[in-house]
C-alpha cells in the first residue's frame, strides 16, 4: 500500500538500495575485475600492498562513496581484507598475510615497528576474522 503513494523515482531508488547490497554477494572475482576503476584501484593496492580510502579517493581522483564501494565489493569477492590501524581503515591485497601488513603499514606510515598491543588491536579489527 505504501509503494502507490511513492512515485516512480522513489520506487528505483528504494529498489537499488536492496538490490545493489544483494549484486554484490554473488559476484565472482573474475566479475568484479571487469569494471575499469576498481581494477585500477585492485592493481594499486597488489602493487603497493595496501592503501586506505583517502589515498585512492586523491590517487584516483573519484568521491569517497564510490572508492569505499569498490573496496567493498573487492572485499566480498575476497580479492583484499581490511583491519584498523593508525587511526585509518587499510586495505590489504589477500597475498600478504596480516602479519606482515601490519609491520609494513607501521613501518612505511609510522617510521616505527608496532607495539604487542597495536598488533593484537589491529588483529582483532581484522576483516579477515570476522
Amino acid at each position: 500500500m505504501l509503494y502507490i503513494l511513492l512515485t516512480r523515482e522513489e520506487i528505483v531508488k528504494k529498489l537499488f538500495a536492496v538490490i545493489a547490497p544483494l549484486y554484490t554477494r554473488f559476484v565472482k572475482p573474475l566479475e568484479a575485475l571487469s569494471n575499469a576503476r576498481r581494477r585500477a584501484i585492485y592493481d594499486y593496492i597488489r602493487e603497493r600492498g595496501y592503501s586506505w580510502p583517502r589515498e585512492l579517493e586523491r590517487v584516483f581522483n573519484m568521491a569517497y562513496g564510490e572508492v569505499c564501494w569498490h573496496l567493498t565489493v573487492l572485499e566480498r569477492v575476497g580479492l583484499i581484507y581490511n583491519f584498523y590501524a593508525l587511526k585509518r581503515r587499510f586495505y590489504v591485497n589477500k597475498g600478504l598475510p596480516l602479519d606482515e601488513a601490519i609491520i609494513k603499514i607501521f613501518r612505511e606510515q609510522a617510521g616505527r615497528e608496532p607495539s604487542e598491543e597495536e598488533v593484537l588491536k589491529a588483529r582483532r579489527s581484522c576483516s579477515q576474522l570476522l
